[in-house]
């Protein structure tokens, strides 16, 4: 159990925020983080639950994705190139993977503008997100966009790497898919004011989602229940 001055464990602080719901009063988070304070006066502050040392390091990627200001980066998937599997290794995965730069008020206001350019589809919608894999990022996520399937001809290759994140017993999906930076609306402002994304970055947590098999949705659901921990107790 936590001492005076200590952080709690995390499954303390499950604990205390389940208790909190037990008593029916209130769930929004203010009541919360108050009845866990009020519960447990001498545990100090957390700043960042994600910081502890039994989380793998992941090392920063060197990237030449760097667009002009007013721009950001996104991601064009290809579908499947002939005689190079994307899974194969990771070189054949980085070859399928083209950096795009965009106007940023495009990306916060006309998201169909740069579909129609990107994927010939105004309504490509969003068929996916991801975390990615540094267990410490919680704030963004990569949106993944697909075209409709009406505008998709069935004679387009299969995408092989946007299928692999596809939700179970879906059809494949085919042609290029569009990766953009987005993440939930409570943290908006942190990640909406630097919308670039790195290609070799989502490279690596696409074939780190291959070879560990990590699940998208167990992965989504521990981020997003660490943030709700976080808005709670920080």
């Amino acid at each position: 159990m936590a001492e005076h001055g200590q952080l709690p464990s995390t499954f303390e602080l499950r604990a205390a925020i389940l208790d909190s719901f037990a008593t029916g009063i209130h769930t929004d988070i203010p009541s919360i983080r108050a009845q866990v304070l009020q519960a447990h006066p001498r545990w100090r502050r957390i700043r960042n639950l994600l910081n502890t040392p039994n989380l793998p390091p992941v090392l920063p990627v060197p990237t030449n994705d760097h667009p002009p200001a007013d721009d950001a980066s996104v991601i064009v998937i290809c579908a499947d190139i002939k005689g190079r599997p994307p899974f194969q290794n990771r070189d054949n995965l980085q070859a399928h993977l083209r950096t795009h730069s965009v106007p940023i008020t495009q990306l916060t206001s006309s998201l169909s503008t740069i579909m129609l350019g990107l994927l010939h589809d105004a309504n490509a919608y969003c068929f996916r997100e991801v975390y990615d894999r540094d267990p410490s990022v919680h704030t963004w996520y990569y949106a993944w966009y697909c075209a409709a399937t009406m505008s998709v001809s069935a004679d387009q290759p299969v995408n092989s790497i946007a299928t692999f994140f596809q939700k179970e017993q879906l059809p494949s999906i085919r042609g290029p898919v569009v990766v953009i930076k987005s993440g939930p609306i409570d943290y908006a402002t942190s990640w909406s004011s630097c919308s670039s994304l790195s290609a070799e970055h989502l490279a690596r947590t696409i074939w780190w989602y291959f070879k560990s098999g990590n699940s998208v949705q167990d992965v989504f659901g521990e981020r997003e229940f660490m943030r709700y921990l976080l808005a709670v107790y920080v």
